[in-house]
């Protein structure tokens, strides 16, 4: 059983739920040594219920702007994913207006809501939301954001004096802000082999970005090949690297693969199975760096985990990366995907924040049964220096399975000489 209580004090009110039946919606609760949980203060436990209630499977109508908000926050907090869309479908409902669009747009961004927010940009009057969504773009998922990309540019062709002409990506107001981006162009031609591709990366994205130039009578010349059933073909596209977050930190952007990029050089982490599931794309070789999770197999496609949030693998990566986060916000669940991914730099990353934990004689069989299962020797080390590290030898007797030799070694120069 999964334990909700109200509050510390009072030990009368509780939820209960099945373990089983939750952990197929949520991983929120996989990662504690604790079977029993807390509300939240503020959480307004009726709509908590609710919550829990749609997560089992109850269809229940949500017709109130503020209740839908504030059950959102819960069912985010909680990571009940099924709930957060179901929702979703159910704000669809409710009218939107120009007075309440700043509103749902606040709403989409802060949890995720693609759809949502793919239904607010379609609107004719959702030029007045632009100003606000400007301050958002460190918030922003890398869905929303190429919904925005989309939605804001568009090309053209401009002429230079000397007969020749050029393609420009335009912004109609595309949110500018601390990015780095590439653009790319290629005029396509019958004769794959000949080129005219460009491509561009800058930091600042003001009004457009330009192409190579091209003559109009080499355009217009049917042996150049530029022509195809007198239409000229341009590829074109934009691709956001990297984002520069509220603490001034950079983040990489993994939602998306770069121009030209060759299956074969990248690695696809899905979703699912789906075609159109959210993905996060790697650069094959500089991942081999850091883990063989990947090699050898024939694939260039893996699937996630089931019930695995995506928030903590792209945390995961971001630090297998090199972004020096100064705390994973769930330290165990990132710690396990790293596990997983074979990640080691991120494993011993976070187990160096682990030691800025608290440890007492209560949790340090919890936090010693992670060190063995995640071989953190450096972790297993400090416990055993503890002066009541004894009280877990009974425990550790059971774990000797599981242990690497290093853990194994430790234990014994522990309790055979006296030393770690």
């Amino acid at each position: 059983m999964i334990i909700l209580r109200y509050s510390k004090t009072d030990n009368t009110k509780l939820f209960g739920f099945n373990k089983t039946c939750l952990n197929h919606h949520t991983c929120y609760f996989n990662h504690s040594q604790n079977e029993e949980f807390f509300i939240q203060d503020g959480m307004n436990r009726k709509l908590v219920d609710r919550c829990f209630q749609i997560a089992h499977g109850v269809q229940i109508t949500v017709s109130n702007r503020s209740k839908l908000v504030l059950m959102m926050e819960i069912a985010s907090h909680y990571q009940l994913s099924n709930v957060v869309k179901y929702l979703e479908r159910q704000m669809f409902q409710l009218h939107v207006s120009t007075k309440t669009i700043r509103f749902w747009t606040r709403t989409a961004i802060q949890f995720d809501l693609n759809h949502l927010f793919s239904q607010l940009i379609r609107r004719d009057d959702s030029r007045k939301m632009l100003k606000f969504v400007k301050t958002k773009i460190p918030e922003m998922s890398g869905r929303i954001m190429k919904m925005i990309i989309a939605e804001y540019l568009h090309i053209y062709l401009r002429s230079y004096s000397d007969h020749s002409f050029y393609a420009v990506i335009g912004s109609r107001g595309l949110p500018s802000g601390d990015l780095k981006i590439s653009a790319y162009f290629n005029f396509v031609n019958k004769n794959r082999k000949i080129k005219l591709e460009d491509k561009i990366h800058f930091e600042k994205f003001d009004w457009g970005v330009f192409s190579k130039n091209i003559k109009v009578e080499d355009v217009l010349e049917q042996s150049k090949g530029w022509l195809v059933d007198d239409e000229l073909s341009i590829e074109y596209g934009i691709h956001v690297h990297a984002v520069k977050e509220n603490d001034n930190m950079w983040k990489f952007n993994f939602e998306g693969k770069p121009f030209n990029c060759e299956e074969k050089d990248m690695i696809i982490l899905r979703y699912s199975e789906s075609v159109d599931s959210e993905f996060f794309g790697f650069n094959k070789k500089f991942l081999s760096f850091h883990t063989n999770y990947f090699d050898g197999s024939p694939d260039e496609e893996f699937f996630i985990q089931d019930v695995v949030n995506l928030k903590f693998v792209n945390e995961c990566f971001q630090i297998a990366h090199g972004v020096q986060l100064t705390a994973a916000t769930r330290l165990l669940p990132v710690l396990e995907i790293a596990f997983h991914y074979k990640l080691s730099n991120v494993v011993k990353y976070l187990e160096r924040q682990m030691f800025q934990r608290h440890f007492s004689s209560e949790n340090i069989q919890f936090w010693t049964r992670k060190a063995i299962q995640f071989d953190l020797n450096h972790l297993f080390s400090q416990l055993m220096r503890r002066d009541d590290s004894r009280k877990i030898l009974k425990f550790v007797k059971t774990k000797i399975p599981e242990m690497s030799g290093r853990i194994m070694k430790m234990i014994i120069a522990k309790y055979l000489y006296a030393k770690v």
